[in-house]
């Protein structure tokens, strides 16, 4: 019960902000598409690329487009995570591993401010494969 109610409140939380961000039309198909993600499990992954491709397009960054898709993540995830009835400390990982984007986006900001010529992309990959592969080698052992 408490899973579909957390579901039903990041649907609401991200239909929400999608209302706020686009128009009527790019609302609708963003709406239709996060909705099939309850139905068939590869619809949820569609979703996001859509709307990566939305935010792309529209140029909605910053901490709007960053907000967005994180909570577009952790639906899509949650989700998943509540079709296998996994414990609800999944949930908690889930949601702050993603929210952990949000201080990486701003540190990776700083740092591309004072190096030439890289993107914050560029700059974003690099710390992530990084952190991965730290935490990698330190979990191996």
């Amino acid at each position: 019960m408490i899973r579909e109610l957390y579901l039903g409140m990041l649907f609401a939380i991200t239909t929400y902000l999608t209302y706020i961000g686009f128009d009527e039309k790019v609302f609708l198909v963003l709406t239709l598409a996060s909705a099939l993600s309850f139905f068939f499990w590869g619809a949820g992954y569609a979703y996001l690329t859509v709307l990566g491709i939305v935010l792309v397009y529209f140029n909605r960054g910053g901490l709007y487009g960053l907000s967005l898709l994180s909570l577009a993540i952790i639906f899509v995830e949650s989700v998943h995570l509540t079709r296998i009835r996994s414990p609800m400390r999944h949930y908690g990982m889930l949601f702050v591993a993603v929210m952990l984007a949000i201080p990486i986006y701003y540190i990776v900001q700083i740092i591309s401010a004072y190096l030439p010529s890289l993107s914050n992309t560029t700059v974003a990959a690099f710390f992530i494969v990084s952190l991965y592969l730290t935490f990698y080698f330190v979990l191996r052992r």
